[in-house]
């Protein structure tokens, strides 16, 4: 039972390849593209709605930036749950119905939940970056 934490905690740390570049992979898989577009929380709908996911710079940012690490973890786990979810529906599709629509129901997961998990991954690498940044220059102002 003790080892969930320990591997939520391992899944969820950024990998060296996602950390290269602050997260160029991504951008270059188009997270980019998906994130600004993205029908429910997208960049144009959260601007739109006039909504900030982030406190403005100020004595809040760290720990809504922190907050927002954590939400990144919330939001990719239900999409692993739905990815997992779909590719057993997939997998049933191929068993019943021969070939089926399966080509179909794997492309509408790539981007039902393929991409979002590959945002919030991008995301929570862009986060710790900014996080260890603005960590560096507090411990300067300190010393």
């Amino acid at each position: 039972m003790n080892r969930f934490p320990s591997l939520a905690r391992w899944y969820f740390e950024p990998r060296r390849f996602e950390q290269a570049a602050n997260g160029r992979l991504y951008v270059l898989l188009g997270v980019r593209l998906f994130k600004r577009y993205l029908p429910t929380s997208g960049d144009l709908i959260s601007r739109a709605r006039g909504r900030r996911r982030i406190a403005p710079i100020g004595p809040g940012l760290v720990s809504s930036l922190l907050q927002y690490e954590k939400q990144t973890k919330s939001w990719e786990a239900r999409h692993i749950f739905g990815a997992l979810s779909m590719l057993a529906l997939t997998w049933w599709s191929i068993a019943v119905h021969g070939k089926g629509s399966w080509p179909v129901l794997l492309g509408a997961n790539l981007l039902i939940n393929g991409y979002p998990i590959m945002l919030q991954r991008y995301n929570r690498t862009r986060l710790r970056s900014l996080l260890a940044r603005l960590k560096g220059r507090h411990s300067e102002g300190t010393a």
